[in-house]
């Protein structure tokens, strides 16, 4: 193991992502038949870094007022969150049209109902290098089995029976390459 790998971590190259539904299922474009990918940056990268601090310097001001309300927490949550997408393929609609990547429509997107289904899986990614660790492990070229991270978790609780104390934690499992 090269220690180095461990760079891709706090740089800002986009990490490719194929999307699960509820289901655990990978989510499959019916425009082209395509895994849908979602480009996210590392949850330690420059760039996030830096506009997450944005964002908590404007929460700050607007708490230091008394004019921070419940509302605006979760608008400053989205944008936290759009800041580790980095594109997405335009391989699926939104209303029947399919929407060009921005961090407008990024943000526009998280804050809309069908959005709250990725917003778990952007919680977990923000707050923890696992999930880009394992991303990074399955790209081709890499040590892994070389595809992208998916939103699928596989990890299921452990019954009262087997007295396991394995933690409970969203996982990486299945991948495949964003070309």
């Amino acid at each position: 193991m090269d220690f180095n790998a461990f760079e891709r971590l706090y740089e800002d190259t986009p990490i490719p992502v194929s999307l699960s539904g509820p289901d655990g299922k990978l989510l499959v474009s019916k425009i082209d038949g395509k895994h849908i990918i979602w480009n996210m940056l590392p949850p330690d990268a420059p760039s996030v870094a830096a506009r997450c601090d944005e964002i908590d310097a404007q929460q700050r001001i607007k708490q230091d007022e008394g004019k921070l309300t419940i509302g605006d927490r979760k608008f400053y949550e989205t944008q936290r969150l759009a800041a580790t997408i980095a594109g997405w393929s335009e391989n699926w609609t939104w209303n029947g049209e399919t929407l060009p990547f921005s961090q407008a429509n990024a943000e526009r997107f998280l804050a809309s109902k069908a959005g709250k289904m990725l917003r778990g899986f952007l919680l977990v990614w923000r707050r923890s290098n696992e999930l880009a660790w394992s991303a990074l492990q399955r790209q081709p070229g890499t040590t892994g089995a070389g595809a992208d991270a998916s939103t699928e978790s596989t990890q299921k609780t452990a019954s009262r029976e087997k007295k396991s104390s394995r933690s409970q934690r969203a996982t990486v499992t299945k991948t495949q390459s964003a070309s």
